[in-house]
């Protein structure tokens, strides 16, 4: 068949391949406490109140409520995103590989990524973060550009305003990109005009989505306030340039390492009959702007933070080009068996992953999580039985977090209890804050409550009068000031806490 009329034809098949594997596999519930914070967003933009978490990601959301307007099921909405983030990754990254190597090249990278477990967790999970796999094709393709045409000064700056402009996805991994960037500059001159033209293109792109988070989390020191207190927060218990001890810091090493590297597994094999072609000097040259692209961001996630397995689909977008640049040199009889055998794979890992680590991005996890949600809340519905009106919930040490509870029954009156000392009780109704431990307020005719503390001793809940209902423990209040312990927790409901 003809390229241009296969072409048509890979775009369809690629297009119900990804809304299948997503559509499908996705979650009945938001995953995560992230993925709350974006359902908040799309009624109000308030970074402030982690609606949704720093650093905003005003493009995504934006992105979000455009597909809102015609889809009401704010998972769905989710979902949807996912898919056209996933699927512009995909094209960004298939016409990458062209222009580095070739069309089977392209291809070959897009049956790499497609079902890599990382990619494919995020866009089952937490799909604000396949934009970070966009941003990086993005940049990587239009530096790939600049760099092969360093007479067309205007290539360069282009690739400097989508790097400020995809900084609203996540601003550290736009930093990283930044030596990228350099070395196009570096090796198209060194102009410094064309520099100072390039910087002022980023300052630009950075600035579409940096003014409406800065106005609406009310200014701009009030936005570095913000960062800087939770980026402290991210990186404090996994680094040790933020003060995590060595065993933390090994342990996200490790992670790094496997959530990142796991995919490459799948064509790795294809270095031992590739290996004559990677003597050339051009293909030397090809794979030294990936290891400049792929090097900055291994190191951060290796040294300073990875927290979740999509948290590393910057550096996984360029090593799946890389897989389809080393599969392309394969006998051109042999790729799309390899294509399958690559994709084959990647399903394997997923669903069938070796180890502790790699089981965090497997699709058994994400029904394990989303079962989880799923029996808590049904559970409560049938705790809360005959009573009218709202009853109080409990959430302490629960896998199943606290803004789940916030978002899916916000006529209930929520209480927080922390594991951590550290942080303070929060009491919520009707999604209201309403102050901490030190300001405690009467929550009305407190007629049941429900408990979700899945790491309390049974027997001494029992001993209290406590009930078990499913993962729910319940408990009717007949006087409305007696006291309740939970753990270390002493609440006196209708008086505030000396």
């Amino acid at each position: 068949m003809h390229q241009k009329a296969l072409k048509p034809l890979l775009v369809a098949l690629a297009a119900f391949v990804v809304f299948a594997t997503r559509w499908w596999l996705a979650p009945q519930y938001l995953y995560y406490f992230d993925s709350i914070n974006f359902a908040l967003s799309l009624d109000d933009f308030d970074p402030w109140k982690h609606q949704p978490q720093p650093p905003g990601y005003p493009l995504y959301v934006a992105l979000m409520r455009l597909i809102h307007l015609v889809v009401s099921d704010p998972q769905e909405v989710t979902i949807l995103a996912g898919i056209v983030l996933t699927l512009a990754s995909l094209a960004l990254v298939a016409r990458l590989g062209r222009e580095m190597h070739s069309w089977p090249a392209g291809l070959l990278a897009v049956a790499v990524l497609t079902f890599n477990p990382a990619f494919w967790f995020g866009g089952l999970t937490n799909q604000v973060r396949i934009g970070l796999a966009f941003c990086s094709a993005a940049v990587a393709l239009l530096a790939w550009r600049a760099l092969r045409r360093p007479d067309r000064p205007r290539r360069f700056w282009i690739a400097c305003g989508v790097l400020g402009l995809g900084a609203g996805f996540r601003p550290v991994d736009a930093v990283l990109l930044l030596p990228l960037i350099f070395v196009v500059w570096w090796q198209s001159g060194r102009d410094l005009r064309r520099l100072a033209a390039g910087l002022a293109a980023m300052a630009v792109g950075a600035l579409v989505w940096l003014v409406p988070t800065v106005v609406a989390v009310g200014g701009i020191s009030r936005w570095f306030l913000l960062i800087w207190s939770y980026g402290r927060d991210q990186f404090h218990g996994t680094s040790l340039l933020f003060g995590a001890s060595g065993a933390a810091a090994g342990e996200m090493a490790l992670r790094a390492v496997v959530w990142t590297w796991l995919g490459v597994l799948t064509w790795i094999w294809a270095l031992a009959f590739a290996r004559p072609a990677l003597a050339y000097p051009q293909v030397r040259q090809r794979f030294g702007f990936l290891a400049v692209w792929l090097v900055p961001i291994i190191l951060f996630l290796t040294i300073v933070h990875i927290g979740d397995p999509d948290q590393s689909l910057a550096a996984v977008t360029a090593l799946a080009v890389m897989g389809g640049l080393v599969l392309a040199e394969l006998p051109s009889r042999s790729l799309w068996m390899a294509g399958g055998a690559v994709a084959a794979l990647n399903v394997l890992l997923f669903f069938q992953p070796p180890g502790r680590i790699a089981e965090f991005a497997s699709y058994g996890y994400v029904a394990k999580t989303d079962d989880r949600i799923q029996m808590a809340f049904e559970d409560i519905l049938i705790a809360r039985g005959d009573v009218t009106g709202p009853v109080t919930l409990i959430h302490y040490g629960s896998e199943v977090t606290w803004r789940h509870l916030f978002y899916y029954l916000p006529g209930d009156h929520l209480v927080y209890l922390p594991t951590d000392p550290g942080e303070l009780v929060m009491t919520f109704r009707n999604r209201t804050y309403q102050g901490g431990a030190l300001d405690w307020n009467r929550l009305p005719d407190p007629k049941r409550v429900i408990l979700l503390a899945p790491h309390l001793n049974p027997a001494w809940l029992t001993g209290r009068g406590w009930k078990k209902r499913g993962v729910v423990w319940v408990l009717d209040r007949v006087n409305a000031l007696a006291d309740i312990e939970i753990g270390k927790h002493h609440l006196v409901p209708g008086r505030k806490v000396p």
